[in-house]
């Protein structure tokens, strides 16, 4: 009898680790509905060349169209376009897969149908790599200290842009603080220096520059960084597998409310099942309206602890 239930208990366990699997592998992509996308033709635009570009344009509208639904708050135009030049250098990599289900080409340009499947985790990295996901719901102050000569018209232009696109907002004297300068060569120099951290590099474009340093910044490197606060969801009440699986999908789905979330683990027991979640919130209130209007009705109930200290 004793070895009956040890093999129930580690099939039980095989089949947790497997839908923990299947969570994992399905959290890492995104495929929209179908839509279209349409090319200008420039005169000795090639058949190929025009495909080309029809492909592109369709994988950067797929990636924001993407990047709009993790965003805890709407971005106005000017932020929205300059997101979109964001993305389409890194299209490529934000691309798993595509389906073309039309295409046509006349005298004016190129229409595509593409159902493009968007890597999200990556995706996300991104978004918060550039400030844009950690300052969409207001800009941060930081201080810019130019050491450089005198800029260019397209120079002064690609800064604006830049902390546009960041949600950086400068002001007097606080920190973050970024020193930027020119070498000898020509090359851009940069420091970005908090309260605890600082962090220097070197790049022949400022867009290179910029991002290289920021994304320090944005990705946690130091503790004034505060746009998504790490907490542990727990929620039991399940009486199987499938239903902890469901549930994940929603939470990821979320963008609004939490930034990440990612199942720690779940532990079977004889009358129920519990589940935990290490979620990075964007908004607390958005993220509680949820799952009261979600768990109740299923017969779930949940707590929230503060993540571990690393």
């Amino acid at each position: 009898m004793q070895g009956i239930t040890s093999n129930i208990r580690r099939t039980a366990v095989v089949k947790a680790l497997a839908a923990a699997l299947l969570l994992v592998l399905a959290a890492t992509s995104a495929s929209a509905a179908p839509f279209q996308v349409f090319v200008e033709r420039t005169e000795g635009t090639t058949p190929m060349q025009l495909r080309r570009e029809g492909l592109n344009e369709g994988f950067t509208v797929a990636a924001l169209n993407e990047a709009v639904t993790m965003l805890p708050q709407s971005l106005d135009e000017e932020r929205k376009s300059l997101l979109k030049d964001y993305l389409a250098a890194r299209a490529g990599e934000l691309v798993l897969g595509y389906k073309e289900y039309a295409s046509s080409a006349n005298e004016d340009g190129l229409m595509m149908t593409l159902d493009v499947t968007v890597n999200r985790p990556l995706l996300r990295q991104y978004l918060q790599q550039c400030g844009v996901s950690v300052t969409a719901l207001a800009p941060r102050p930081f201080t810019l200290e130019m050491l450089a000569d005198g800029l260019t018209a397209d120079e002064s232009l690609t800064l604006r842009n830049l902390m546009t696109l960041s949600g950086l907002t400068p002001v007097g004297d606080t920190l973050p603080k970024l020193s930027l300068s020119r070498t000898a060569g020509g090359m851009w120099k940069g420091t970005l220096t908090t309260d605890k951290m600082l962090w220097s590099a070197v790049n022949k474009e400022l867009p290179g520059l910029w991002y290289s340093l920021w994304a320090h910044y944005f990705s946690g490197g130091d503790s004034a960084l505060s746009g998504a606060a790490p907490r542990v969801l727990n929620v039991s009440g399940w009486f199987s597998p499938g239903g902890v699986q469901d549930f994940d999908a929603v939470l990821r789905g979320w963008d609004g409310a939490v930034q990440a979330a990612d199942l720690l683990d779940m532990d079977l027991q004889a009358s129920r099942i519990e589940a935990r979640w290490a979620v990075r919130v964007v908004n607390g209130g958005l993220l509680e309206s949820r799952l009261e209007e979600y768990l109740p009705a299923r017969g779930l109930s949940y707590t929230f602890e503060d993540a571990p200290a690393k």
